[in-house]
């Protein structure tokens, strides 16, 4: 298989790997890389979950997050990080979908995991020797897997564009970056609008085209030289521009790894003062890892075929796998499609909650949303975001009676309260522990040209108070 997989290869502009043993510290230098990102989404859920669950459960969750902090320590470390990334691309979407904290950034996970579970050498490990790199093939093979896989993202979430009224007008990127919710520097992207609405539009148009040129045809393009620039730079400019701007939590970091190895050359991972080739033959690599690789190889590229054949089938004629492929099998290998940068994201600047304790010592404005939409400290863990946040402000998008959708026992107030006792239980306070909570809005997704103040201007819609402390009924 491996064989005629290199020969094909060699037809196409796919990257080359041309030292394997280079390629081994490359890998684990990414694979510590990967780990500190865990490390930081882990160690936020381990904290966030012992202040956000109630007592009944609080334990669980704990117990959960703290066992996938050890793994992504492991996995750091390199204390036996091939089972280490064995167990997270087991256990992590799962506890991500349990925690609803699932996301385009636990999904390419996925199958990162896997990659560095077949391909670790023992390379900057503090348990186990260092073995003799994978052959070159078993390193392109597991790379193109991982191409093909963020292609089939790709091309199903394009799917979903096309279909897509501020996709289609051009404007998706606008609204994007200057949606507070969703852009670090929303203001900046606002006075460019404001001062230049021209040269605005216009950026916003390319970036749409190009971006619809890579998400549907990364695999065609990859065949010849010219289309693999075009991927491999646009692909570093879309990722660039997520890290420094979008609030998309961890996922522009795990994308820069993904690219970074697929594309970039191991010897930028070789530092001489740091990395020096081992004296003597390695111990060789156990006979059964090229199965494994293989194997691995051969089951997630026929979930692929599956995906994007689902993927084709559900936009041409509405029909799609059935359920137990799509959930759990599709849901638990990292592939769900991702229905991303259309209306319901772009809405979610529209409407948000600000919170006031009013009572105590921490009296004031609570770290979670500020007066304009934006986020604050609250939301950089991702059980505040996706738990709670993301799902409270998608929930509201076509609510027409606000005040009433947050009375006492409704959705909107369960949301509320979960953050009140968040907040009540993070500072240790006691007392009655009184919120206050003003619901707020703006137009910023509906995109009015002709009257920029009056679509960024933020109106109290209504408020309301609940009390979570120890004399709550």
């Amino acid at each position: 298989m491996f064989a005629r997989l290199s020969t094909w290869l060699d037809c196409t502009a796919f990257p080359r790997v041309k030292d394997p043993e280079e390629e081994a510290v490359k890998v684990a230098v990414l694979r510590g890389v990967t780990g500190l990102i865990l490390v930081w989404r882990c160690s936020l859920m381990l904290r966030d979950s012992w202040y956000y669950f109630g007592d009944s459960d609080r334990l669980l969750y704990v117990l959960m997050a703290a066992a996938q902090l050890a793994l992504a320590l492991g996995l750091t470390l390199g204390v036996f990080p091939r089972v280490c990334a064995a167990a997270l691309l087991a256990t992590h979407p799962a506890y991500s979908i349990w925690t609803g904290t699932y996301n385009l950034a636990p999904m390419l996970l996925t199958p990162m995991m896997g990659a560095f579970a077949v391909l670790d050498a023992g390379r900057l490990s503090l348990f186990g020797r260092p073995r003799a790199a994978p052959p070159a093939i078993q390193f392109r093979a597991v790379y193109l897997l991982l191409y093909v896989a963020y292609a089939a993202w790709s091309f199903q979430a394009c799917l979903y564009h096309i279909r897509d009224a501020h996709w289609l007008a051009g404007k998706t990127v606008s609204v994007l970056f200057t949606n507070s919710y969703l852009s670090e520097f929303y203001s900046w992207f606002r006075l460019w609008e404001s001062a230049a609405p021209g040269s605005f539009r216009i950026w916003s148009i390319a970036t749409v085209m190009l971006q619809t040129l890579f998400q549907l045809f990364m695999l065609p393009l990859m065949l010849v030289r010219w289309g693999a620039v075009f991927v491999h730079l646009w692909g570093w400019i879309f990722i660039v521009g997520s890290l420094l701007d979008l609030q998309i939590s961890i996922l522009a970091v795990v994308e820069v790894v993904m690219w970074a190895l697929i594309f970039l050359p191991a010897n930028l991972f070789c530092l001489p003062a740091l990395f020096r080739r081992t004296n003597g033959p390695l111990p060789s690599l156990p006979c059964g890892r090229g199965v494994t690789t293989g194997a691995f190889c051969g089951v997630y590229g026929l979930l692929l075929l599956l995906f994007f054949g689902n993927a084709a089938a559900q936009f041409t004629w509405g029909v799609t796998l059935p359920e137990w492929v799509r959930n759990p099998v599709f849901v638990h290998s990292g592939l769900i499609a991702p229905n991303v940068f259309n209306r319901d994201d772009l809405s979610m600047g529209d409407r948000w909650p600000i919170f006031e304790r009013l009572d105590g010592a921490d009296a004031g404005l609570v770290p979670f949303t500020g007066w304009e939409g934006e986020r604050l400290a609250y939301h950089r863990g991702d059980l505040i975001y996706f738990g709670n946040s993301l799902r409270w402000r998608r929930a509201m998008i076509d609510v027409n009676d606000l005040a009433g959708w947050h009375e006492p026992g409704t959705t909107g107030y369960d949301f509320a309260k979960k953050i009140a006792l968040y907040d009540y239980r993070r500072n240790g306070s006691s007392g009655p522990g009184i919120y206050r909570v003003v619901m707020m809005r703006n137009h910023s997704s509906e995109s009015r040209d002709d009257r920029l103040d009056l679509q960024y201007r933020s109106e109290r819609v209504c408020e309301f108070t609940l009390q979570v402390g120890q004399q709550s009924p």
